[in-house]
């Protein structure tokens, strides 16, 4: 599994849009991603704004990007 796969996991079951850091809370509270980066909250970010329409021309969006900095699935 991936960290794309795991926040598309909890993202799936949420009702709403969330933040990275609480995404992360969520990894680690069901235990589907063990992370071994120093600042695994970055690493999620980064995974999650790469994958999704918050970059221009990104053909492979997984995710929606909303203004308050949180993300839902696209």
């Amino acid at each position: 599994m991936t960290i794309a796969d795991a926040a598309r996991q909890i993202l799936k079951e949420s009702p709403e849009s969330m933040l990275p850091k609480k995404i992360y809370q969520e990894i680690m509270k069901r235990g589907i991603y063990e992370f071994r980066a120093k600042d695994p909250i970055a690493v999620v970010t980064s995974t999650l704004r790469k994958k999704s329409d918050a970059l221009e021309n990104n053909s492979r969006c997984l995710f929606h990007y909303h203004e308050n900095g949180s993300y839902s699935l696209k």
